[in-house]
């Protein structure tokens, strides 16, 4: 669980749009307001607290450093984050992606690829880079707006075209979910079968590594490499960089 100094701590960078940049060395990493570093740090964070609210999925990798992710804040602002641990849990039945029905417990407060877009492996490095987590977003995006179930948890409107400003008719909108469901078959077929089936199942289905793995019977560890290596064509497919729009 977060302790309260960690969470005043989040609330605190969230609010002020601060950028952390980590360096490989030294025990504490500046923070600075709205990212720019012309001026003095807001804050410096203990490497513990970093620790701390990247295994929480608090911080999100980016471009300039790490910021607060979205959700987290949102969070913070409902009612805080140790409530939200308990609040956020639903019991809900899941197909895989073999088609076998299970029943699962899952926060809803955060969907699973955006806490995997927030830890870090050993060394502290990011377990997915932005162009990675950028390329998931826009499958994610694309899936929901060919008419699929969307990760409702997770806000991946900001990638790509904006969906919510087109203000077309009712067949102008079919064409497009024809449009977007095209894009996602050409990206199933950019990673390759194998791939696609990993990729869709956390960034589209909302499914853990862990779930996936037992589901398919692969061996345990390797999701997240083929996670990877699907992620890695994608974003050679869409092109994605950190911040990309189209």
């Amino acid at each position: 669980m977060l302790s309260l100094p960690d969470r005043k701590l989040a609330e605190n960078l969230a609010y002020k749009n601060a950028v952390i940049i980590k360096s490989a060395q030294g025990d504490a990493y500046p923070a600075y307001a709205y990212g720019d570093r012309r001026k003095r740090p807001l804050r410096w964070i203990s490497r513990e607290s970093f620790q701390q609210l990247t295994s929480f999925g608090g911080l999100q990798s980016t471009d300039q450093g790490y910021r607060v992710s979205e959700s987290f804040a949102r969070r913070l602002k409902s009612g805080g984050a140790h409530s939200a641990q308990h609040r956020d849990m639903e019991e809900r039945e899941l197909y895989v992606p073999s088609g076998v029905k299970r029943s699962v417990r899952r926060n809803i407060g955060m969907s699973a690829f955006e806490r995997l877009c927030g830890r870090t492996d050993k060394e502290g490095e990011p377990l997915l880079s932005a162009s990675l987590q950028e390329a998931g977003k826009m499958l994610a995006q694309d899936f929901a707006h060919a008419g699929y179930a969307k990760v409702k948890t997770q806000n991946y409107q900001s990638a790509g075209e904006d969906w919510r400003s087109y203000n077309g008719g009712e067949e102008d909108n079919h064409i497009r979910r024809i449009d977007a469901g095209k894009r996602l078959s050409a990206a199933k077929a950019a990673m390759g079968e194998g791939l696609d089936k990993a990729v869709l199942a956390v960034c589209c289905h909302d499914q853990r590594l862990e779930q996936i793995e037992r589901a398919e019977q692969w061996a345990a560890g390797s999701g997240l490499t083929l996670l990877r290596m699907g992620l890695t064509r994608l974003a050679k497919h869409y092109g994605t960089q950190a911040g990309y729009e189209n």
